[in-house]
């Protein structure tokens, strides 16, 4: 879910199954359970639908805490992270998941970047300090996207 559609690591732990719409494959997440203190919904990543289908369990929450099933897990990451980590045989922090799929959704000519942030939950200032590295040359692209929508004579 970090990879496959920026979520963050707390939006992911907290997350409970009345905020999954299988059946239209959406995320409703509260302002409570984000950075940003700002609710959003998105689009679930076919990957993660398919690992949530077959996550169902007694829990309301996606990530049980295995000794009360009625909280989320919240500890022990580090250990599961650093399992997974060496599994994969990859370095990295958990976040660094969010960081990729942003990068790639940014660097998508089908994508429009304000987008993106919709998407992500991100202010388009942030992602042009941490993801939008532009120069001149990108300039260029606008004026070629304009010629082609607009005529030769932009």
């Amino acid at each position: 879910m970090g990879l496959t559609m920026g979520m963050r690591k707390s939006e992911i732990l907290k997350l409970s199954w009345d905020r999954v719409d299988m059946k239209s494959r959406i995320i409703h997440l509260r302002a409570e359970d984000t950075k940003t203190r700002k609710a959003r919904s998105f689009a679930i990543s076919d990957q993660a639908y398919r690992i949530l289908k077959s996550r169902r369990s007694g829990s309301p929450f996606i990530f049980p805490s295995p000794v009360n099933l009625s909280q989320p897990q919240m500890s022990g990451m580090a250990r599961a992270w650093a399992n997974c980590k060496a599994k994969a045989k990859v370095n990295g922090r958990f976040h660094d998941l969010r960081h990729t799929f942003l990068t790639i959704a940014f660097r998508s000519k089908d994508v429009n970047p304000a987008l993106v942030c919709f998407y992500a939950g991100l202010s388009l200032d942030e992602a042009q300090r941490t993801y939008l590295h532009f120069d001149t040359d990108d300039t260029r692209l606008v004026v070629l996207a304009l010629r082609e929508n607009w005529g030769k004579n932009v």
